[in-house]
């Protein structure tokens, strides 16, 4: 009789200010750490690593979108033969307190659990002394892993079925190569099947990790590494392929800087041979920086790679800004040119924005955010705090410098201030945040978003859902476009540890109001900006306006505060439309 190993992952997700686990009865991005590590399991599985007499089982789940009963999932695990282990990963500052939660119910039946991810792996390599909650749970009998998981997770399942697990996993530093890791095959089934109804779930992509980059607030360099590393060109056309045939038609790129992997061009080039030459159709979703207009063929070889939208880190307007967190590569006074080279291809842009920089005042955000408006052709606006994460080089200065910082790692979402600013309080910032939000979605805005769209051949019905979201997202459901999913859930039983349980009547009561309010809420919402859609297709029949942000730059132009709007002053008309890219859509 063969033995059973049961190997139980679980991306976390946070708590919100109630307490309670922020849930979704479906979601919308996927997690690349769990589809990355289900698949390093599997292959542990088929490798058979415990031995040919012990069989090993992989599951997988989401906590976004909620776990089965804790009591099933713990009797589960404890009616395998062999031995089972609770791996918590990818959980980032925000999602660490849940994430240790989790692990400690599992710890307390018995269960050897091993918590990883960007907050474990940062915190502990770049701080001169283990952080309090890492030693918390270390002291508790629950082990840290730091650094990747390519070859190193069979030495976790060993340790766990052999009841030796060590305290610390410690390869921070030591980075892996990519050119043969484990491809993950798509998303687990037990994740799939709870992605939004309305659309086919995105499969996440991995083609590289790293970015050489030296941005002061980023923790992907110093977990990641600051050389970019790749794999295998080909390993991800069949990613692809094998995507396609599942029924898969998107596919999301989580490179955090897609243009900085040496081997994009090999990339595009297969995907190119994909959708041209064997007919399959598809789109893609990148990320890059704002040089990636820099080699002339990038932009054009991502669209004929399927390429419908892409997120770009703008982070300021303001050069003094960027320089202030190294990020001075950042050349604001290229903006519109990168935007327009990309729009003029019909691709959707969303641009990751930053509030809360040294020099930032209230006037000088509304302005900056009035400036974007008028001057930019971005799409979607994602909006955040600057935030110093652990793992940052920001969060080091800070903690050698005792600067007090918000205790609470759960309030580390980048969505709001935990950090003293020089010239504006929490409560100023935090609001300057929710203003944001509704300025650049406000009515008149959202409608010359659809419209430049329209001018520039691109597709209404594509950017459309995503403008909705953008716009409602925070007001509606207090929730991030990037962390948004399809009707909020909230657990009685899954609230906080340190908060007291509700009453069930009264939880229930307000749940239910709650809910419906939301949901008339969007509902308004939808029929509100609806017509936007018709009015924009029938302004862009007619001639074009003098919109600043389709006019081209003639050149770069210096100015003393290295603003964006200053230097777009100088600009020559956009000669004509451009056609719609053709890819599927």
């Amino acid at each position: 009789m063969t033995d059973r190993f049961h190997l139980l992952l679980i991306k976390p997700s946070r708590y919100d200010d109630d307490g309670y686990v922020v849930q979704w009865r479906r979601s919308v991005l996927p997690s690349n750490a769990l589809s990355v590590l289900n698949a390093l399991g599997e292959d542990c599985a088929e490798r058979q690593v415990l031995g040919p007499e012990v069989e090993i089982r992989v599951e997988a789940y989401d906590d976004h979108t909620g776990l089965p009963p804790m009591a099933e999932l713990i009797a589960r695990l404890q009616a395998a033969s062999a031995g089972a282990l609770v791996g918590i990963v990818g959980a980032h500052s925000a999602q660490f307190p849940r994430g240790a939660d989790i692990a400690r119910r599992f710890h307390a039946a018995g269960i050897p659990a091993v918590i990883g991810g960007f907050h474990v792996s940062g915190a502990y390599s770049m701080l001169p002394e283990m952080p309090p909650e890492l030693r918390q749970v270390i002291d508790e009998g629950i082990s840290l892993f730091v650094g990747e998981g390519e070859g190193r997770l069979d030495a976790v399942i060993r340790d766990a079925h052999a009841g030796r697990m060590r305290p610390v996993y410690d390869y921070g530093g030591d980075l892996v190569d990519l050119s043969g890791a484990v491809i993950p095959r798509g998303l687990p089934a037990t994740v799939e099947n709870r992605m939004l109804v309305s659309v086919k779930p995105a499969d996440p992509i991995e083609a590289g990790r790293g970015c050489p980059f030296k941005c002061s607030f980023c923790t992907v360099i110093n977990v990641h590494g600051r050389q970019a590393r790749t794999r295998d060109p080909e390993a991800i056309v069949r990613q692809i392929r094998s995507g396609v045939a599942r029924g898969r038609d998107n596919f999301f790129f989580t490179d955090d800087n897609l243009v900085r992997n040496r081997r994009w061009r090999e990339i595009f080039e297969g995907l190119i041979r994909l959708r041209e030459e064997e007919g399959l159709a598809f789109n893609i979703m990148i990320q890059v920086d704002a040089q990636s207009d820099r080699d002339p063929d990038f932009i054009p070889m991502a669209v004929r790679a399927g390429c419908h939208q892409v997120f770009i880190g703008m982070e300021s307007i303001n050069s003094e800004a960027l320089a202030s967190v190294g990020k001075g590569h950042n050349d604001a006074r290229r903006y519109r040119r990168l935007f327009l080279n990309w729009k003029r291809h019909g691709v959707v842009i969303m641009v990751g924005y930053i509030l809360g920089f040294p020099g930032d005042t209230p006037e000088s955000i509304r302005r900056d955010v009035e400036t974007i408006k008028r001057e930019l052709a971005v799409d979607l606006a994602y909006f955040y705090v600057l935030t110093p994460l652990p793992g940052s080089e920001d969060h080091v200065r800070m903690w050698r410098d005792g600067v007090e910082l918000d205790p609470d790692l759960s309030h580390y979402t980048s969505y709001r201030s935990i950090a003293p600013h020089p010239t504006m309080s929490t409560q100023v910032l935090d609001g300057l945040y929710d203003e944001a939000w509704r300025s650049f979605y406000d009515d008149a805005h959202c409608e010359r978003i659809l419209t430049r769209h329209a001018v520039l051949g691109g597709s209404l019905d594509h950017l459309f859902p995503f403008l909705l979201v953008g716009r409602g997202a925070h007001p509606i459901d207090d929730a991030h476009p990037f962390e948004f999913g399809f009707v909020r859930v909230k657990s009685r039983r899954e609230r906080r540890p340190d908060m007291p349980r509700e009453p069930l009547m009264s939880f229930l009561a307000r749940r239910v109001w709650e809910t419906a309010e939301a949901q008339v809420r969007w509902i308004r919402l939808f029929r509100h900006m609806s017509p936007m859609v018709e009015r924009a297709r029938a302004a862009a029949a007619m001639p074009r306006p003098d919109d600043p942000a389709l006019m081209v730059p003639a050149a770069p132009v210096e100015t003393p505060a290295g603003k964006v709007g200053a230097a777009l002053e100088v600009a020559s008309p956009v000669s004509g439309v451009a056609a719609s890219s053709g890819f599927a859509r």
